[in-house]
């Protein structure tokens, strides 16, 4: 399929219509378009407007900040977001066409050989997109799961300072006793 692109120039000093004809395919327009989006799009959702209500959190900000990624630009971010969201369409619609096309094709004769390795190819694609896909689907929520780990850690370790810092102001007041071989003796006074 080609688009073609009919324009008039208006040349210099003449005011002559010249037609000129651009003959673009299809894998171009869809560049044209996924490029415009990649340059348009972040821009009108940064300025999107949150319904008159300035402390509520843009969605995309929320994603981004539910997995872990806050300290990332928010552009960068969303065009991340949009080259995964292609990948996984793409992958999802090859591997519907795959499992359509064995659906619908017949047994491979075993006499042909040809028809055996494009039915074994077949199942051999089937097998690298469905492991693909997974991967894919699996990585945000990795990112998830990243950050729930990375906020336990730091929970526990502020638990260990203030463990710390409890045993400390605990051992101030203590009074300990020590023998002349430099035991601690202070249990044999305690009891009265």
């Amino acid at each position: 399929m080609r688009v073609m692109v009919v324009g008039s120039l208006l040349t210099t000093g003449v005011f002559d219509l010249d037609d000129i004809v651009v003959s673009l395919s299809q894998r171009q327009v869809l560049g044209l378009i996924l490029f415009a989006v990649f340059l348009i799009v972040p821009i009108g959702v940064s300025r999107f407007p949150y319904k008159d209500d300035p402390e509520k959190t843009p969605p995309l900000t929320a994603m981004q900040k539910q997995m872990g990624l806050e300290k990332l630009n928010g552009g960068v971010f969303f065009i991340g977001l949009v080259i995964w969201g292609v990948i996984f369409g793409s992958l999802l619609i090859g591997l519907f066409a795959i499992i359509w096309q064995l659906t619908l094709s017949s047994q491979p004769d075993p006499s042909i050989s040809k028809e055996i390795w494009d039915w074994r190819f077949s199942l051999t694609k089937l097998a690298a997109l469905t492991a693909t896909l997974g991967a894919v689907v699996a990585l945000p929520f990795t990112l998830v799961r990243l950050t729930f780990i990375r906020k336990q850690t730091e929970t526990g370790e502020q638990g260990l300072i203030t463990d710390r810092l409890n045993k400390s102001v605990e051992g101030l007041g203590v009074e300990k006793q020590i023998s002349r071989l430099g035991r601690d003796i202070s249990y044999l006074f305690k009891g009265g």
